[in-house]
C-alpha cells in the first residue's frame, strides 16, 4: 500500500510543470523631460524588494526609442559593500521595450534586507547644436527626467531615491539617496531600468510535503 502511494506521489510530482513568471519591467513612466550634460555621469537608483528576485536583463533609456550612436554600460550593485553584482552593455542592437533597451544580463537573485542600486553610464556626447558636450554630438542621447506623479514601480520594488556622480565609466564610490526632483524639474534623473522574475517555488514542492504528511497519518492508522 505504501509503494502504491509512494509511486502515486512521485507520477504527480513529474507532471506537475514549474511555473515561473514573465520578466517584469522595476519602473516604468510615459512623460518625461530629457537632460543632456558636459560630463560622464553614472545615474541610477535604489531600491528594496518584497520578496527574492532574479534579475537577468538590465536596460537604458531611449530617447524617442531610435537608437543610440554610443554604448551605454549598465550594472546592477549592492549598496552594503558597493559590490557590482552584475553588468553588461546595452547598444544600438539591444531589444527595445518600451522606453528602454535592455541586455541579458548573468542573472542574480536580489533579497530582502538590502538595498540595491541599478545604474547606467552616461557618457555625455550631449545633442548637436553649435556646441556639443562632447567631440562627437550624439542626439540620441538623453537623460530621462519623469516627474515623480508618473513613475510606476513594480508591486515588488520599492523607491529607495535616486544618485549620481561624476565618473570615467561606470562606477559606484557613494550612496546618497535623493527623493527630490532634479534642478527645476518634477523628477529624478532615471536612465537604468531592470527586468526580473520572482524566485518560482515549484507547486511540486508543496505536493511533495502534503503528500508525507498524508503518508505520515497513513502510516500511524496503520499502527493503532
Amino acid at each position: 500500500m505504501k509503494t502504491r502511494l509512494w509511486g502515486m506521489l512521485i507520477t504527480c510530482i513529474l507532471l506537475i510543470p514549474l511555473k515561473v513568471a514573465a520578466n517584469t519591467v522595476a519602473v516604468d513612466f510615459t512623460s518625461t523631460q530629457n537632460w543632456s550634460f558636459g560630463a560622464g555621469l553614472t545615474i541610477g537608483w535604489g531600491c528594496t524588494v518584497s520578496q527574492p528576485l532574479i534579475v537577468d536583463q538590465l536596460g537604458y533609456y531611449d530617447h524617442e526609442q531610435d537608437g543610440f550612436v554610443f554604448d551605454h554600460e549598465v550594472g546592477l550593485f549592492r549598496v552594503s559593500d558597493m559590490s557590482l553584482l552584475t553588468s553588461g552593455v546595452v547598444t544600438d542592437a539591444s531589444t527595445l521595450d518600451g522606453l528602454f533597451r535592455y541586455t541579458n544580463v548573468a542573472s542574480v537573485v536580489i533579497n530582502p534586507g538590502e538595498t540595491y542600486y541599478v545604474a547606467g553610464y552616461d557618457p555625455a556626447f550631449c545633442a548637436g547644436g553649435l556646441n556639443p558636450c562632447g567631440p562627437t554630438p550624439d542626439p540620441h542621447d538623453r537623460v530621462g527626467n519623469p516627474p515623480y506623479a508618473d513613475l510606476g514601480f513594480a508591486p515588488q520594488i520599492t523607491f529607495d531615491g535616486w544618485h549620481n556622480e561624476s565618473s570615467p565609466s561606470l562606477q559606484f564610490t557613494t550612496y546618497i539617496p535623493d527623493i527630490g526632483p532634479w534642478a527645476n524639474s518634477d523628477g529624478p534623473l532615471i536612465v537604468a531600468n531592470l527586468k526580473f522574475s520572482p524566485v518560482p517555488v515549484p507547486a511540486a514542492v508543496w505536493l511533495f510535503g502534503s503528500g508525507l504528511i498524508g503518508l505520515i497519518g497513513i502510516a500511524r492508522r496503520k499502527k493503532v
